[in-house]
This record gives C-alpha cells, structure tokens and sequence, in this order.
C-alpha cells in the first residue's frame, strides 16, 4: 500500500514497527514489555518502548484505563513508563490514582510512593493508609513483588516500613508477625529498621524475630538498640539476640540469616562486588556523604548514600537498588558538581559512618530509621558489624613544613579557589557585628569551640585533599589547622583564614546539604 508521497507506508525505521499505532497495537506492546521482563530479556525493550513513546498520547489512555481496571502485572513498570511518557501531567495523574478508590490498594500505593509526602509525614501516610480497602494485604502484596525479584527494591522497602511506623503500636502488633510468617527470614531487613520504632513492644518482637531468622546482619542494629534503649525488657531481649548470633552453626544448615535475601537464580546478596566507595569533600557546614556502588551485572548497579554532619552525625540515607550505569554515573556527577567526590577504601567509609552514628547514639539527633535498609550496602557481605565507637576518623595529624610560618592571604586564596572549600564561610549575625565595631572596633574573639570545630574539619579536608593528589592544599588546610589549634586567630581578624571566611559569609554558596538523596522511585 503507497501512502500520498508514493512511498511505502511510514515505519520507524530503526525498529521496523508502525509509527501510528492503534489501541490494540498499544496493547499488545504492553503485554509485550512485562513478558519479557518477567522473562528476565531485555534485549527487545527498546523495540516496545519506542513505539508507546512514539505514540504518548494513546499510550497514556491505555495506561489509565489498565491502572483503574488493575490490569497490571508488573506496577513498577507500568508507572515507569506513565511516567515518562506524561511528562508534566504525571503529578496531577498519580494524584488522581492514589485518590481513587476504585483502583486496587497495590497501585494506589504504587501511585504515592511517587509523590512527596507534607511536613507530617506520619499524620499523612495515617490517613492514606486509612482509605485502603486492605492496607495488610496491600503492603504483603507489596512486599511479595519486591522481595521476591531478582533485585532488592530499597525504596520499596522504605516506603512500606514508613507505613508500618505510622501505625499504632497495637496495629504493628499485629502486622509484624504475619509478614514474618509470610515472608520469614526476607524480611529481616524491615525488621531491623523497625528497630527504631518508639514502643517496647515493636523493638522486643523484632529482636526476638531477628534472631530466630539468624540474621547475622542484624549486630549493627542490634548493638545500637543496647545504648538507645531505656526500656529494660528492650534491652534484655536485645542482649538475648545478640547473644544468639554470637554463636555460629558448626555447618552451613538453617544458616539462612547469613544471607537474609537472594537475587534468584542461587545468586545470593552478598555476591556484590564493589565498584567504587568514596567520600565527598566535607562542606562548610561539616556535611558530608558517604557513597558505595555495588554491582550486580556489568551494567547494573547498587548505589547507596549516607549523609552526614559533624555536628549531627546520620542524617539521611537513600540510594537506588536497581540502576543502569549511565544512570548511576550521572548520579555521582550530580554530587561531585556539589562537593568533590574521592574514591577512599571501604574501611574509610565504614569508620567514618561509624563515627557519625556515634554522635546520633550520644542524642546529638535520631538516628534516621531507613539507614538500616542502606547499611549494610557498605559491608563486604552485607552484614554490619556491630557498633563500635571511632574517633574523628581519616584526619591528618601532626603539622605540615608550612606550620612554621603563618599563612598568608596568598596560600588562602589559593585554598578557596578550591572545590573542596567553595562552600567554606563564616556568618556573623548583624547584632554582633554592630556591638563589636561600637566598641573598639575590633571582630568579636572567636570561640575555642568554634575554632577546634573548624581544625577538626580542615584536617579532615587535608586527608581527602592528600587521597585526591594534591599535596600542596592539604599542606596549607593542615598549616591553617595547626594555627587555630594554637590559638591564632583569636580575634576574627588575627587570621586570613578567618577573615575570607567571614567575607564569604554575607554570600552563601551551595553546599553538600542541597544535593537530592531520595531519588528513588
């Protein structure tokens, strides 16, 4: 058949497909994508794909009409490709999705996972959760899927046990144990989050559960739960655990908590080698973040992240567990365009979390309850160890050949022209400003506090400077260091250091605190 210009009829020549396909056409490409993806192929993806994009504005009509039918097999990747085909209409369609009703309990879940959650979080997943025809069915459905593939879904994960935390007490109760007995020893990881949960109740079940399943992973959490905890049941149980782990099987029988979850095809969790471990140069604030790539397959990809800050400690933790290389390049560009990103050993990463759950364990803040879902991605065999408290870990000490001299405005210039410092400032409120130069006209004295604070971070910005090959600025953050640690700079203008800081302070610059860490859907 010739189409008005003589041709034969328009292809998409790459793929030999219809450009304009009907319904039946989109249909059949639907089908086509969840058989092979449930077939573990993928090399015929792009040939479906390319003809639902070609075709958005049908494609999109038969993907709602499959949502509010619940004709859907595979819900990650249905709203996979809604959303890249809806473009700036994807909010407004999540929300109608996980508002109706009449669309099955799994996708509306599925279609709020993808939306932000209001300031209180828990109030609303409560109320959500309450519009659920089945809200224990729906998050054991969940969970089935996730658990079940051939890759650890974090996010999934983390959405289900932010649903479980914002239950009642009473409620969890009652849930724990039959995902337990629905799932038993896949579920370990959930449970060591639900560590954190407020009540007695939910952290003794959980460590007796934890122990049952022999989940060797489970020290991290357990040995932390022993400082946090002030009920003594809690602990008595904790300590129960842990001793129970303690011991090992004199064969390798029932010994399924040393791996809590396989990959498929007798492929366990634990056969993940590294592909790269690396910290960011730490910001003006003292945060910093700790990044372990892990691969599954040439081209697929575990990437976990733990944000730090000094002063803080564990402040969030995120990742992906199922991203393609490109994807997960992109990802540590997005950080290192932040803060520098230096690739370090995993010991360095491990003791520098190590160090900063130390400071959520002393009550500088809560410890964050996803980070027992992202820990273990930092351990050889996925299995935390237990706590151990660090000191400030990966710090030059000692002093530099330039310690002999002061540093001058030229050696600081050269230090902020630097990536690891373009976030560096000081910032003195207006009051105190006009109270000090209303007397002699002098900077207020700056406090030995503050200044250890300062020496603290710029020898550890020396360490990562000297793991990045420059020599010369971990000389001169180390020479700086060594001044303030002998009092230099007392008052605020007794150091150049100091005052570019204070100059820098009425213009903020970004800092690693900005970078987006929830990026998985």
């Amino acid at each position: 058949m010739k189409n008005r210009r003589g041709g034969g009829r328009s292809r998409n020549t790459l793929f030999g497909v219809p450009e304009a396909a009907n319904r039946a056409q989109i249909e059949y490409a639907l089908t086509a994508l969840e058989d092979l993806i449930l077939a573990g192929q993928f090399d015929g993806v792009e040939k479906w794909t390319s003809l639902l994009w070609t075709n958005r504005e049908e494609s999109l009509r038969v993907l709602v009409t499959r949502i509010q039918h619940g004709q859907v097999r595979l819900p990650g990747l249905t709203f996979d490709v809604l959303e890249g085909i809806a473009g700036s209409h994807m909010p407004t369609i999540m929300r109608a999705v996980a508002a109706d009703r009449g669309v099955p309990d799994l996708l509306r879940l599925e279609a709020r996972r993808r939306l932000p959650w209001p300031e209180d979080e828990r109030r609303a997943r409560s109320s959500f959760m309450r519009t659920l025809q089945n809200v224990d069915s729906a998050l054991a459905e969940d969970l089935s899927i996730y658990l079940g593939g051939p890759v650890l879904e974090g996010a999934v994960l983390a959405d289900v046990l932010h649903y479980v935390l914002a239950m009642s007490a009473s409620r969890r109760a009652a849930v724990i144990p039959v995902l337990a007995e629905q799932f038993g020893p896949r579920i370990a990881w959930l449970l060591r989050a639900l560590l954190s949960a407020s009540d007695s109740i939910t952290r003794g079940m959980c460590c007796e559960l934890l122990a049952t399943f022999r989940d060797l992973g489970a020290m991290g959490a357990l040995s932390r739960l022993t400082r946090l905890t002030r009920s003594q049941s809690v602990l008595t149980s904790a300590n129960a655990a842990i001793r129970r782990l303690s011991f090992r099987c004199l064969s390798n029988h029932d010994r399924v908590g040393d791996r809590p979850l396989d990959r498929g095809s007798g492929r366990d969790l634990g056969d993940l080698p590294f592909e790269r471990t690396a910290l960011t140069a730490i910001d003006g604030e003292g945060g910093q973040v700790a990044v372990a790539v892990r691969r599954w397959d040439p081209d697929l990809f575990v990437v976990a992240e733990v944000f730090i800050r000094d002063d803080l400690g564990v402040v969030a933790a995120s990742g992906w567990t199922r991203t393609a290389r490109d994807q997960m390049e992109a990802a540590l560009s997005i950080i290192s365009d932040h803060c520098p990103l230096v690739s370090v050993q995993v010991e360095d990463v491990v003791s520098t979390i190590q160090w900063a759950t130390e400071k959520n364990l002393r009550g500088a803040s809560p410890l964050p309850a996803e980070f027992s879902l992202w820990e273990p991605f930092y351990y050889p065999e996925l299995l935390p160890t237990a706590h151990r408290s660090t000191a400030c870990p990966q710090s030059v000490t000692g002093s530099s050949p330039m310690a002999k001299r002061p540093v001058g405005e030229v050696d600081v210039a050269r230090l902020f022209l630097s990536p690891f410092f373009s976030s560096w400032q000081l910032a003195l409120d207006d009051s105190t400003r006009a109270s000090a130069r209303s007397t002699d006209g002098r900077l207020p004295p700056l406090h030995a506090g503050l200044r250890g604070i300062l020496a603290q971070r710029l020898r550890r910005q020396a360490w990562l400077l000297e793991r990045d090959g420059d020599g010369e600025l971990r000389d001169v953050a180390l020479s700086v260091a060594v001044g303030l640690e002998r009092g230099e700079g007392h008052h605020l203008q007794g150091q150049a250091f100091l005052r570019a800081l204070l100059e820098r302070g009425t213009n903020p610059a970004p800092s690693v605190d900005d970078v987006p860490l929830d990026r998985e859907r």
